[in-house]
């Protein structure tokens, strides 16, 4: 159903610009991530990091419906979904503006619902030098090389958010740069993702005007590094007392998923450091089993060469470490940054826009 909804509302969408998305269309390449190093790779820019406080608590649900443009049957069960009542300690609330976070529409809905920030942006900046504008979801990023002119558009988006019922978070919201430090920061974290540019010689990278070159790197944040570590903590100390094959059905998941996600970017030695911390918490969670056995034998025990690499296995199962789950897929192209995925709003197949246009003109025929 929220699969469906997703294509049908993307297709009846008015025409926007494509560097706006919602949670559940992406899954791996990211095309957020090309948009932003496109905006920044020839020059550097100041970057608006905006933090939309309690977006989905908030927001407005006429702005839902008003720009919603879908046949009768979804915007009827829309509407229902929004004003369906929260039942909290034997109580039932009837919310007059939010939608369910956590649930499978609501990243759906809020992106419905701030379709157009990234025209209005763009609309209030002077024309010879647009800003960058990338969303995905109620996560926003401005570029512009000017800082007078990045404020801005900081209050015109502050003015725009209000019309819908949201307001920008002052504490996390904040102003940086991506290559020279600005208020003790330089470069900004976006969906997981650390994007920064570094100063290299003229032999090393083009210059920009005679000016210094540098070079725009994007890696993974310290936070999504450090939620990823703690997480296979958690997972390997939850199966203590479980056997290997099923530690290694907990843990590949995690890491295919992780690993896959940041393929794209310069993520290789974190990849090292991860597989490092990896092999000596499973070190310890079997030193942990068998106190009384050496060090020697637990490994003789639980690690196996499975095709001319030692592995940890019991003979069936084989853990996946982060760069295995990477170089097992050398085979297939990564895309270029310059690649910009088709389509003018949304990162939707065009078989299922046709299908829902046929559908919606059968349906009005019906009628």
């Amino acid at each position: 159903m929220a699969g469906a909804l997703e294509a049908r509302t993307c297709s009846g969408l008015p025409a926007g610009t494509p560097t706006s998305w919602s949670i559940r269309i992406l899954t791996t390449g990211n095309p957020e991530d090309p948009a932003v190093f496109n905006y920044i790779r020839l020059k550097p820019k100041y970057v608006l990091d905006a933090d939309i406080t309690t977006c989905f608590d908030r927001i407005s649900h006429d702005a839902i419906l008003d720009k919603l443009h879908a046949i009768h049957p979804i915007e009827r069960l829309v509407r229902g979904w929004l004003k369906a009542g929260v039942l909290d300690h034997g109580q039932t609330i009837f919310p007059g503006a939010r939608t369910a976070q956590g649930g499978p529409l609501s990243p759906l809905l809020a992106n419905v619902a701030l379709h157009g920030l990234e025209t209005a942006i763009r609309q209030a900046a002077p024309a010879k030098s647009p800003p960058g504008a990338v969303r995905f979801a109620d996560d926003v990023v401005i570029l512009h090389h000017d800082l007078d002119t990045l404020k801005r558009l900081a209050k015109v988006a502050e003015e725009w958010l209000a019309g819908i019922g949201v307001e920008l978070n002052p504490e996390k919201t904040y102003i940086t740069h991506t290559l020279e430090p600005y208020d003790g920061q330089v470069g900004f974290d976006f969906l997981g993702f650390h994007v920064r540019q570094y100063p290299v010689g003229k032999h090393r990278t083009r210059t920009y005007r005679g000016k210094p070159g540098f070079k725009t790197i994007i890696k993974p944040s310290r936070k999504a590094l450090q939620r990823h570590r703690d997480r296979l903590r958690d997972i390997i100390q939850h199966h203590r007392g479980a056997p290997q094959s099923g530690l290694v059905h907990a843990l590949n998941p995690v890491i295919q998923g992780w690993a896959n996600y940041y393929q794209y970017c310069v993520a290789k030695h974190d990849y090292q450091i991860l597989d490092n911390v990896l092999y000596h918490q499973l070190t310890r969670w079997a030193r942990y089993r068998h106190p009384r056995k050496s060090g020697k034998w637990c490994y003789q025990r639980y690690w196996r060469k499975v095709n001319g690499r030692v592995r940890f296995s019991d003979g069936e199962s084989v853990l996946s470490f982060h760069q295995t789950t990477v170089a097992l897929q050398r085979d297939f192209a990564i895309p270029c940054h310059s690649e910009r995925p088709e389509g003018a709003k949304n990162l939707v197949l065009q078989s299922w826009t046709a299908y829902w246009k046929r559908d919606s003109s059968s349906l009005r025929s019906s009628e």
